[in-house]
């Protein structure tokens, strides 16, 4: 074997590698064997950079030898092949060792057609594949994590795709322009670029069985004139309190073909365009957590209904229009912002309004339909929108039914006490419906001495702030939504204090405060046919160290505590095999519940009040479902039922 080296020796050892000063060229490679270029990446692995020659068919060893060391090749760069032989190449044989195929290793390979992806395969570069338009993938490996921008892009013979369990992103437009007919993404999360199958023209569907982060991109089935089926399992996750979850812009604008969509849970916005020319789509649900739709949303698309959230507060221009197939259309007593809707080419014949006084609007937002569409508006609320410039110009107005609206409250309790909601322990954090007209009564209860007064701040349209004192009671009648910031304020010096937050199924959540540095003791009393289904302590499973009745007590408090309780009823049977980890479990991660161990069949979510909130199917050893927070649930699968508030 004959070997040329470029660079004095270097000595193997990571120091040396990290201080070694080289000399630029256009072209640095540490070494080179029999035409292949290497470079090194610790002192036992390389990176295999480019080959001088390539024939019809390349194997890639899995070691080379270096001034006496065995090196193993760990990844391939990109420049690989010579751009004079890119038009050759028909197969490569990669070694199981290879972890990473780099940033454009195989673009514009035009005539590859075969290529086997190692089981350790990590990360598939940008570009790594661009333009191979003879190109299949027979097998995706477990071990992938990362699909870089445009990897496949423009691969015109891909065909079904189906992407591992562990893969984390999958790159900007990584199948943009390719030849993919069915996606199947089985990742647990997973992060989206934007345009990831963008101009698809052969791609029937996509499922996503996983949750998402954030989004569901930007542009992501734009143009796929065959896409037919798109279902999310999953739910859009946060990973910033700051950030909403959101379908983008042109997500699925251009799609004629479909016919399925199944949104993933927790969506609070749509973007402009994102189903502008979906002609085939008659209905779509919408998670009720949206309060935002953009402009064109839905612009000529072929919805024969649509149910439009609650909590919706702005709907965007043109939404609408052109949509042939919608004849009524009713908009959520939240509405703020509105414009133009609907346009004469829309099918809509009767439009109604929540709003018993009329808002602002321009007289030319819908100046094509107040022919043709029966505007319907409140019981009571006639005379009022017959006479506003804009809405009295629809030649029909006529009433609803008198109604009895459900309004929310949002409340957020700080400090070291507790509220009470007509008589009713509220936690922070809270989020419950209340009807129009209730009488509401808000009292405080400090948890020592040194609290003894509480601010009421009110957020309405006409701000309210309220004293209220320890003996006090605040009254007044819901008429609009509630968004409630109690602030229990210290009147003397304190020690430190540190929060003990208890989340059990009864009262949501109890918040506490102790002295921090002192221990605590808490016990655990199930009411009567009731047992302990499982406590964390902080993240812990605490649940063998606790059974019912007995005191726990921790060591001294540092910080903020964290304790979450779940119940099960006594006396059903047990689920699977004999031992703890067979049991059916049940415990909640920020907004996601997750139910483990389930018999088969269906598994049911109720409120309190025995309102059937979701129905699923127990298709695996974890079941997983997004719920709103300051809630208690009743779980029920076979026999068993549990109860936890998160």
């Amino acid at each position: 074997m004959s070997m040329k080296r470029i660079y004095p020796s270097i000595l193997l050892t990571a120091a040396l590698l990290l201080t070694a000063v080289v000399e630029i060229k256009a072209q640095s490679f540490d070494f080179e064997a029999d035409g292949r270029h290497y470079t090194l990446t610790s002192p036992t692995t390389v990176t295999l950079e480019q080959i001088d020659h390539v024939g019809e068919e390349l194997t890639v060893n899995a070691t080379v030898d270096y001034e006496g060391h065995q090196l193993t090749v760990t990844a391939v760069g990109g420049s690989l092949i010579p751009y004079t032989n890119r038009s050759i190449i028909r197969r490569v044989i990669l070694p199981e060792t290879i972890e990473t195929i780099g940033y454009r290793t195989f673009v514009t390979c035009e005539s590859l057609r075969q290529i086997n992806l190692p089981k350790g395969l990590r990360v598939i570069g940008s570009e790594a594949f661009n333009g191979c338009k003879q190109l299949q993938i027979d097998a995706w490996p477990d071990s992938l994590r990362t699909i870089g921008d445009d990897a496949f892009a423009g691969c015109s013979s891909l065909g079904e795709v189906a992407l591992p369990e562990r893969l984390e992103s999958i790159g900007r437009c990584a199948f943009n322009y390719s030849g993919v007919t069915a996606v199947r993404l089985t990742s647990r999360r997973v992060k989206l670029g934007d345009g990831v199958f963008r101009y698809c023209e052969r791609l029937k569907s996509v499922v996503v069985e996983g949750d998402v982060l954030v989004a569901v991109p930007e542009e992501m089935c734009w143009n796929c004139q065959s896409l037919e089926t798109v279902v999310f399992k999953g739910c859009l996750i946060q990973t910033d309190s700051y950030i909403a979850c959101f379908v983008g812009t042109r997500a699925f604008q251009s799609c004629p073909a479909l016919t399925t969509l199944q949104l993933p849970q927790g969506v609070t916005s749509i973007g402009r365009n994102a189903f502008e020319g979906c002609s085939s789509l008659e209905s779509i649900q919408l998670d009720r957590l949206i309060t935002y739709i953009a402009p064109e949303a839905f612009l000529g698309s072929g919805l024969r209904q649509i149910e439009l959230p609650e909590m919706l507060t702005t709907l965007g221009g043109a939404c609408f229009y052109d949509c042939r197939q919608l004849e009524s259309l009713t908009l959520p007593l939240r509405i703020e912002h509105l414009i133009g809707i609907i346009d004469g080419a829309s099918a809509v014949k009767r439009l109604e309004v929540k709003q018993r006084v009329p808002q602002n609007i321009n007289p030319w937002d819908f100046y094509e339909v107040y022919d043709k569409v029966t505007l319907v508006v409140p019981a009571g609320s006639r005379e009022l929108y017959a006479q506003h410039e804009a809405w009295g110009q629809f030649k029909q107005i006529e009433e609803a039914e008198p109604e009895v609206y459900t309004f929310y409250a949002d409340i957020s309790v700080h400090g070291h006490g507790r509220l009470f909601w007509n008589g009713r322990e509220c936690a922070g954090g809270e989020h419950f419906a209340v009807a129009e007209g209730e009488t509401v009564s808000i009292r405080q209860e400090p948890l020592n001495e040194r609290d003894s007064v509480i601010w009421l701040n009110f957020t309405d349209d006409n701000y309210t702030n309220v004293q209220l004192h320890r003996d006090s009671v605040y009254t007044f009648v819901v008429d609009n939504d509630v968004k409630l910031y109690a602030s229990f304020q210290s009147m003397i010096d304190s020690p430190e204090l540190v929060e003990v937050v208890i989340r059990q199924a009864d009262l949501g959540a109890v918040v506490l405060g102790i002295e921090k540095g002192r221990s605590l003791e808490f016990t655990v009393a199930p009411e009567e046919g009731w047992q302990v289904n499982s406590i964390t302590l902080n993240g812990e499973d605490i649940t063998d160290r606790l059974a019912d009745y007995q005191i726990l007590t921790t060591g001294p408090v540092e910080g903020n505590v964290e304790i979450r309780i779940a119940f099960e009823q006594k006396g059903a049977d047990g689920i699977g095999s004999v031992g703890a980890d067979c049991r059916l479990r049940v415990h909640a991660v920020g907004n996601v519940l997750y139910i483990d161990n389930a018999e088969p069949g269906d598994i049911c979510v109720y409120s309190l009040d025995g309102k059937l909130l979701r129905q699923l199917q127990a298709s695996g050893p974890s079941v997983r479902v997004c719920m709103p927070t300051n809630n208690v649930y009743i779980i029920k699968n076979g026999k068993k039922t549990i109860k936890i508030g998160f």
